[in-house]
């Protein structure tokens, strides 16, 4: 069912995990802002920011729009959602890290899908969604992310460790998808 996340609960959630769609509805859920226009966002980015977009976005094809992506994403993290990762199915996943104030643009953090071990085939999709969520909580609780107060503060250890955080869940994803049925493949 859609509906409208209070603001209160996205403060709450250190980590959203939405797929493409559930993005969008959720975003298009909110009564737009002006900020949501991205006014700002000519004069808040850096050279540095555009260019790791381009990059994203030649790595994931013309077929993706990251700029429709990350205006979804923008709307929630204006009304409160910290960390935004986005499953792209075989197009892997994309982290938009809460920026430290809202005039900056996220910062963003790319996993690309991994491939299926040798041998295997893709055979159903169902569930492999839940099992790349599931991997990463997982992976964040063994890397001791849910320990408050710990990191360097530039946000680099963290983007180092969520980035194998990804890398862990992106795995799970991809098992999942060689067992039918939504069970069997957890």
């Amino acid at each position: 069912e859609d509906r409208v996340m209070s603001e209160e609960l996205l403060r709450r959630v250190d980590f959203l995990i939405p797929n493409e769609s559930e993005l969008e509805r959720l975003a298009a859920s909110y009564p737009s802002l002006a900020d949501d226009r991205g006014g700002d966002d000519a004069a808040a980015e850096i050279s540095e920011a555009w260019h790791r977009r381009r990059r994203i976005q030649q790595r994931l094809g013309p077929s993706l729009d990251l700029e429709s992506i990350l205006r979804s994403v923008r709307i929630l993290q204006r009304r409160g959602a910290n960390h935004v990762l986005v499953t792209l199915g075989s197009r892997g996943s994309l982290l938009a890290l809460k920026p430290p104030t809202p005039a900056r643009p996220p910062r963003l953090v790319y996993q690309p899908a991994l491939p299926l071990p040798p041998g295997r085939t893709a055979l159903d999709e169902t569930g492999a969604g839940d099992c790349y969520r599931a991997g990463f909580a997982v992976a964040l609780l063994e890397h001791g992310h849910c320990r408050k107060g710990e990191g360097d503060g530039d946000g680099t250890e963290d983007a180092t460790m969520l980035r194998r955080c990804m890398k862990f869940a992106s795995a799970a994803g991809a098992l999942a998808v060689t067992k039918r049925g939504a069970v069997p493949s957890i």
